[in-house]
């Protein structure tokens, strides 16, 4: 369960702004149809335990996983530190904040006076990894701008939009990192097309 912090907040006040832009009405009915309603299933009486709600409401989970899904196919690694992502990719992020915040958690933190987000549980192969960011790492501007407080990140995400390109600032291992994102109408000549792992044969006895 996503623990609530005041980013989380503004991470959420700001989908409404950013969702007031000028994102194509189909992509955003696809991304966020909503679910038709649960079935009533039977009650075991008032002692029992709830049920999940991914349990309860398996279309909502695998709407979901289909956002994220063409999320992920619009960015592309271009080089350490360096990604790509497709235009449609950048509105699907900025008109679901709160389903991208799902895979991670942000903490005010403090770290020698510098002032910033602690970034936990993000996981491998998540639209936050593909972005560059890593377990541990502190979030301290987005664009040039802060985000020591609440207000600061909801200014830093309400600019995203119109922003070409995305520079995210963070501390990791004690040592500054620059993330670079370049927003693209398609996927960049010097990405490198990614192959599946095959697993090793075990030899035959």
């Amino acid at each position: 369960m996503l623990r609530r912090t005041p980013l989380l907040d503004v991470v959420l006040l700001a989908c409404t702004l950013v969702a007031q832009s000028a994102l194509p009405p189909v992509a955003l009915a696809e991304a966020a149809e909503p679910p038709p309603p649960r079935p009533q299933g039977p009650t075991s009486g008032q002692g029992s335990t709830p049920t999940p709600a991914a349990a309860q409401d398996p279309n909502a989970a695998a709407q979901r996983e289909s956002l994220v899904a063409r999320i992920l196919s619009g960015i592309w690694r271009v080089g350490p530190g360096v990604a790509a992502l497709s235009r449609e990719s950048r509105d699907l992020i900025l008109s679901n904040l709160a389903t991208l915040l799902r895979s991670a958690r942000a903490v005010p933190a403090n770290l020698n006076g510098t002032r910033g987000y602690r970034l936990h549980g993000i996981r491998r192969g998540s639209i936050l990894a593909a972005l560059g960011l890593a377990n541990g790492d502190l979030l301290k501007s987005i664009n040039g701008r802060p985000t020591t407080t609440p207000q600061e990140a909801l200014a830093a995400f309400s600019g995203l939009r119109s922003a070409g390109s995305w520079t995210l600032q963070v501390t990791r291992r004690g040592n500054d990192v620059t993330l670079s994102v370049r927003v693209v109408d398609g996927a960049p000549a010097e990405v490198t097309p990614r192959t599946p792992r095959r697993r090793a044969r075990r030899p035959s006895r």
